[in-house]
């Protein structure tokens, strides 16, 4: 048997870390969030996410497919979270497919309300900056509300779901479970 990979995704301040987080704790698999890889290597470093060259901000990407890849090769079934933009992260998960059941979850909001999720976490926490340099954040800082950026939803070749965010879950973490792991 394959083991499943669980993909969850959208734009920042979409609730994918959150739901990531639920899905992870509440059906007992192990999560890998690419933000979290890269706060542990920004520790390493000793300099804030802003102040590193984007190849080496690659180094927490690769990582994190790295991690993913061992994962997935050792049969363990898994969720993924991150921000996958289709242009930048499809080739990358083209090997999973043969290797596991990916499923792809794409957290929808509007997107004002995420910006709105993502400005506030920006604010309450101040370590988010020295981890992430989001500019958005720094623009608020400084007395200028940014625009929702572009975000491009993956179109991968899986089965694919779309959940509402904006007040709790639909489909329901229930529903969703039955889907994704019938016999877990």
């Amino acid at each position: 048997m394959k083991p499943t990979l669980i993909v969850v995704t959208g734009r920042p301040g979409a609730g994918k870390t959150t739901l990531a987080e639920r899905i992870s704790r509440e059906w007992c698999l192990p999560l890998l969030s690419r933000d979290r890889i890269k706060e542990g290597w920004v520790h390493t470093m000793l300099r804030g996410g802003a102040e590193l060259p984007e190849e080496e901000n690659l180094l927490a990407t690769n990582a994190f497919f790295d991690a993913l890849d061992l994962l997935v090769e050792r049969n363990v079934s898994c969720v993924a979270e991150a921000a996958f933009q289709h242009k930048l992260w499809s080739a990358r998960m083209e090997p999973f497919y043969e290797k596991a059941n990916v499923r792809l979850l794409v957290c929808r909001v509007d997107p004002e309300k995420a910006l709105d999720r993502f400005l506030e976490r920006g604010v309450s926490d101040p370590g988010r900056l020295r981890f992430h340099g989001d500019k958005g954040v720094r623009m608020l800082q400084e007395g200028v509300r940014p625009a929702p950026g572009v975000w491009e939803e993956p179109r991968l070749p899986v089965p694919t779901i779309h959940v509402d965010t904006a007040d709790g879950y639909a489909p329901s973490l229930e529903s969703l479970r039955a889907e994704l792991l019938p016999n877990g």
